[in-house]
């Protein structure tokens, strides 16, 4: 017998998702500003914390929130370091130049060194040192502690180049030494902050994953193979977690309909993908319930212990019954768990027909147990 009905289920809860998305992000940022924070103290610089923090439980629209303000802040931060550099950078070429304060050449200047004459040298050699010392000033505070040093250095050479030569090498080594700079903390940054995302993460992988994945994020300098594991596992689990939570819901909802639900209920249909409960008012009778692995439908049908009748009326009113009052009622108590069932069946069985596979044994039936623990019934209390 049967009047089986099955529904498409959402494999995951997005809301969840998002919220992971949105704490590993908050987290990323955090981190990365906290970076800036660090190298605006080393140029006696303070820049305030954001408040606020997260747990598992923040909304995602919270979440989104604390992202807009920490990246306000970073944003902020770097406007006020790039000041500070400049008025910083600026005190240095005093004391790399001598004293002398070192300008761009105006219009006049330029076209006086494009002719002949005694001042042409030393017209080039202020312009390549202008040149260095305005490519520092705009683009210092975005290179790494190495790439400063080295600048810093060189540019003291070039202060003192005696040649036209010289000089145009040093500046052009300068230019070299502040592209690589800034690359190489722009790398460098990128890849802190892709671990503390993937750390944060891997709080929802698999559990006994976490301490190898842990492991492998906090070591690997290249992320995007580690990263492949982080998101299978969290993938594992996420199905995983998801059908211990629509076989929890729906025992919950069948023991409040009135159904006898065995203790052994929501293990049975997470790793055999099927149990049945009774109908207690109908002696005999049940409901078995399919979950299959990839937790993407549900499907429910009704069953008879071997001597009960297949057919007739009897039989044909607890199928009804299921059908028209039972059901309803079970698609309400678990779209208020959160489950998100398909507006529509996508499989309907009527009264009589039979269902697909053979069910298992109804619960209270001679049956050989599968495992050694006692099978009691669910007690719900209303």
């Amino acid at each position: 017998m049967s009047s089986s009905v099955g529904y498409y289920v959402s494999a995951a809860d997005i809301e969840a998702r998002r919220r992971r998305e949105l704490r590993a992000d908050v987290a990323s940022a955090l981190a990365r500003l906290a970076g800036v924070r660090a190298r605006a103290r080393g140029i006696g610089l303070a820049i305030p914390a954001v408040r606020g923090g997260f747990t598992d439980d923040t909304s995602s629209d919270d979440l989104q929130a604390l992202l807009d303000r920490v990246s306000a802040a970073h944003a902020d931060a770097d406007e006020s370091i790039n000041a500070a550099w400049r008025q910083k950078w600026r005190a240095e070429i005093g004391k790399a130049t001598g004293g002398t304060v070192v300008t761009g050449l105006s219009a006049q200047d330029e076209l006086a060194a494009a002719k002949s004459g005694p001042d042409r040298d030393t017209l080039a050699l202020r312009s390549a040192v202008a040149d260095a010392e305005s490519l520092m000033a705009d683009q210092g505070h975005r290179c790494d502690e190495e790439g400063v040093a080295s600048a810093r250095e060189v540019f003291a050479e070039l202060a003192k180049a005696a040649t036209v030569v010289r000089a145009r090498s040093l500046s052009l080594e300068i230019a070299v030494i502040i592209q690589r700079s800034i690359v190489r903390r722009r790398d460098a940054a990128a890849l802190e902050g892709e671990r503390v995302r993937l750390l944060e993460l891997v709080r929802d992988a698999t559990p006994g994953d976490q301490e190898q994945l842990r492991d492998l994020v906090t070591t690997a300098t290249d992320l995007e193979q580690v990263a492949d594991l982080v998101f299978a596992s969290i993938e594992r689990e996420d199905r995983a977690r998801h059908r211990r939570k629509v076989a929890d819901a729906t025992a919950e909802a069948l023991a409040e309909l009135g159904c006898v639900v065995g203790e052994e209920f929501e293990s049975l249909l997470t790793t055999e993908q099927q149990a049945v409960v009774g109908f207690r008012a109908q002696d005999g009778y049940g409901l078995l319930v399919r979950l299959p692995e990839d937790g993407t439908s549900l499907l429910t049908a009704v069953v008879r212990a071997e001597d009960r009748a297949e057919s007739g009326a009897h039989a044909t009113a607890v199928q009804t019954a299921y059908c028209d009052e039972t059901l309803p009622e079970l698609h309400a108590k678990l779209r208020e768990r959160g489950i998100q069932l398909g507006d529509t069946p996508f499989l309907r069985g009527d009264p009589g027909r039979a269902v697909p596979v053979a069910p298992a044994p109804l619960p209270g039936r001679q049956q050989k147990p599968a495992t050694k623990t006692t099978v009691k019934e669910r007690h719900h209390e209303s």
